[in-house]
């Protein structure tokens, strides 16, 4: 589960970093664009009708990013931040005393439930994620 997150965060960063390279590249374009219009290389109407494309692009491409940006890059944070005590919570638990063992399934469970002689933990979010395999964020590489 945490290589998978793991590997949904990288695809983001590589998307994202995608994203603002091809953004880098229309700057330099339309930066090019205007020294050849200074140097007298290309027409002012010439010059105009590449500039509109470019811009089209660029901003597109902003609006992309941002959208990128807001829609996974909290997501991933918050669910890393929440699941790394995941890897030794194992060992916490197992060497913590009765009072630390309580402030723990506290901390991770919303709800405990005894039937049958058995207890039954409801965890909280995200944790919920690991018991009930929801899906998790991706970033939309459309």
């Amino acid at each position: 589960m945490i290589n998978s997150i793991a590997q949904i965060d990288n695809a983001c960063r590589l998307e994202l970093l995608n994203l603002n390279l091809k953004l880098t590249n229309i700057n330099g374009k339309l930066s090019r664009l205007t020294n050849s219009l200074l140097e007298g290389v290309i027409t002012g109407d010439s010059y105009k009708e590449v500039e509109a494309k470019l811009l089209i692009d660029k901003v597109s491409l902003e609006a992309k990013i941002a959208a990128q940006s807001e829609k996974n890059g909290p997501s991933i944070q918050h669910i890393e931040k929440n699941l790394e005590p995941l890897k030794n919570i194992y060992w916490l638990y197992l060497l913590a005393d009765k009072n630390k063992k309580r402030l723990l399934l506290k901390s991770i469970s919303s709800n405990l439930l005894l039937t049958g002689g058995k207890i039954v933990i409801t965890p909280k979010s995200p944790f919920d994620l690991l018991l009930n395999n929801n899906p998790l964020p991706h970033c939309d590489h459309s």
